[in-house]
């Protein structure tokens, strides 16, 4: 993101021994900052959000996404794992961090969303931004949680303080795990991660950015990619 005349580079780091689990167990949410998007980049020598013991988020920090809110102050939605029976740990929860600067402190917020209780893994790779006066998260949905067109699906939220979020309609479903690509509409894809948005200079979104894995996690011969769905904006509809 372009704050505070730098841009800014919220991301999961980690380290470990080479086993999947051992590097996933030590994710935690840092930034790098530079002046131009080529770099060099500085990164910061610890965690800006670290685990909490005993909390929701005692096992991991991970998947942070920022947006600034019309009061200036940055927030940080972020993913953290409770303790539990390793190596995966307990549920799987969505929190706020806030800070007045990009590079912190940032402050831990109370209580999770995106959740469904006694479900432990309910969503995943939600996406943030600030638009008309509210605070919009895309999110994906693990299990027809918030919906019922899919099992899985991306959905929309909105929130006037990024706490307290609500679903945007009765029907939120942003995409179900399907794209028309070409004339062929393809899919259920096993994956359809990390969703972004695109903005022009008028503040318009115009084009979603989405990670396809087409075959389940232990299949290596599928295709893996990327895409970029243009996006009408309401005059050009």
């Amino acid at each position: 993101m372009l704050a505070e005349g730098k841009f800014w580079l919220f991301y999961t780091g980690n380290h470990g021994n080479g086993e999947f689990w051992d590097h996933r167990n030590h994710q935690r949410i840092g930034v790098a900052v530079a002046d131009h998007p080529l770099g060099p980049w500085r990164r910061s020598e610890k965690p800006i959000v670290d685990t909490t013991p005993g909390g929701w988020d005692h096992l991991i920090t991970a998947c942070p996404t920022v947006a600034q809110g019309a009061d200036g102050i940055y927030r940080m939605i972020y993913k953290g794992v409770s303790e539990g029976e390793l190596p995966f740990g307990g549920s799987v929860r969505m929190g706020l961090a806030i800070a007045r600067h990009p590079a912190g402190p940032w402050v831990k917020q109370r209580g999770n969303f995106f959740c469904e209780e006694g479900v432990q893994f309910t969503s995943d790779d939600n996406y943030l931004w600030f638009q008309d006066g509210l605070f919009r998260a895309i999110v994906k949905d693990y299990g027809s949680h918030f919906q019922t067109k899919a099992k899985e699906a991306l959905v929309l939220f909105t929130s006037p303080n990024a706490l307290d979020w609500e679903l945007v309609s009765p029907d939120p479903v942003l995409s179900t795990f399907h794209l028309t690509i070409g004339k062929e509409r393809k899919g259920p894809f096993h994956r359809m991660e990390q969703p972004q948005l695109v903005f022009n200079s008028k503040g318009e979104a115009v084009a979603l950015c989405l990670s396809i894995k087409e075959k389940p996690d232990d299949v290596d011969d599928d295709l893996c990619y990327t895409v970029q769905v243009p996006l009408l904006s309401k005059a050009r509809e």
